[in-house]
């Protein structure tokens, strides 16, 4: 399924700016690319690690929620942002989920490339 993924999008992936920055990650398959449904949770905010991604289609939503279980919507992220687990880059715990409002292609980042 990568690989139809892959063949679906490289043409485009490969015109992106940020492409000469992540070619060797991707041709090392340490960044991947992903492709989900509406509603899906790209990224739990009790996940571990530094889940980083950018999205190629569709957009989604950043949510978190109260200690009352109240969810707050954060923002909404579309096409050419990237979005995730930024905030404990920097030494902070600021987690949230990370949900697929519409369809989604996304790229994922591994910890080891924002991790100093």
């Amino acid at each position: 399924m990568y690989e139809r993924i892959w063949a679906n999008w490289q043409d485009f992936v490969e015109k992106l700016d940020i492409y000469p920055m992540i070619r060797p990650y991707l041709e090392t398959s340490q960044i991947t690319i992903h492709e989900v449904p509406a509603k899906t949770c790209i990224s739990n905010a009790a996940d571990e690690g530094y889940r980083i991604v950018y999205i190629l289609q569709g957009s989604v939503k950043v949510v978190s929620l109260t200690y009352r279980g109240i969810r707050i919507l954060l923002d909404e992220i579309g096409v050419g942002s990237f979005s995730g687990h930024i905030s404990r880059m920097r030494g902070y715990s600021f987690d949230a989920n990370i949900i697929a409002e519409t369809p989604c292609v996304y790229l994922e980042f591994p910890d080891q490339l924002f991790v100093i």
